[in-house]
């Protein structure tokens, strides 16, 4: 096993550990293979975080796209009910003129 496979295994516990301990060694090698892996690991991390950030916001967008689209289909449906309705009030005012007409056509030939 490598060295950099057995940094690589360690836990971050153990890694912050040595990190702590090898800057006062004097194998800089070492010292900086540790370091170098515990950026790795740190930006690793930050990149994970940043990819979870961006798959919870592209998730609150869909569902955000898909309550619209249900708001959309209910003003649709609520318009063209309103659309039925006035049609509807159209022919009764019809209706009563009509209705109203023939009772005074009534009412003048009696």
């Amino acid at each position: 096993m490598t060295e950099e496979e057995h940094l690589r295994s360690l836990s971050d516990a153990e890694l912050e550990t040595r990190v702590l301990l090898v800057p006062g060694s004097t194998e800089y090698q070492a010292s900086g293979r540790v370091l170098a892996e515990h950026r790795r690991r740190q930006r690793e991390y930050a990149e994970t975080q940043e990819r979870s950030r961006r798959e919870f916001e592209q998730l609150q967008m869909d569902r955000a796209a898909a309550v619209a689209d249900k708001q959309l289909g209910a003003a649709v449906d609520v318009a063209e009910a309103t659309k039925w309705a006035v049609w509807a009030t159209a022919l009764a005012a019809f209706g009563a003129l009509v209705q109203g007409a023939v009772a005074v056509i009534g009412l003048l030939t009696k």
